[in-house]
């Protein structure tokens, strides 16, 4: 017994056809993949938006760093470690 989609379903299928969104499946180790959904938790951002702000970095050749906030803050940080090491 075959089940009919909803309307609603009928509708996303049009809307991400329309977007040009598909889904693509990866293998990851687990834990590489459960680091990167609690990360993603943490920072209250979706899976989705994190790998797409990656794509598209990459493709364009920018390294992540750049644009990371987190990354940034981690380079100031121990950039001052060193220099007051260093005094």
């Amino acid at each position: 017994m075959s089940k009919t989609p909803s309307a609603r379903t009928i509708a996303n299928a049009r809307y991400q056809k329309k977007a040009g969104v598909i889904a693509r499946s990866y293998k990851l180790k687990a834990a590489t993949a459960d680091a990167f959904k609690a990360a993603c938790d943490l920072n209250g951002e979706s899976q989705a938006a994190v790998l797409t702000r990656l794509m598209t970095n990459y493709i364009s050749g920018k390294d992540e760093a750049d644009s990371c906030w987190f990354c940034k803050l981690k380079t100031r940080l121990l950039k001052k470690q060193h220099q007051t090491i260093d005094k």
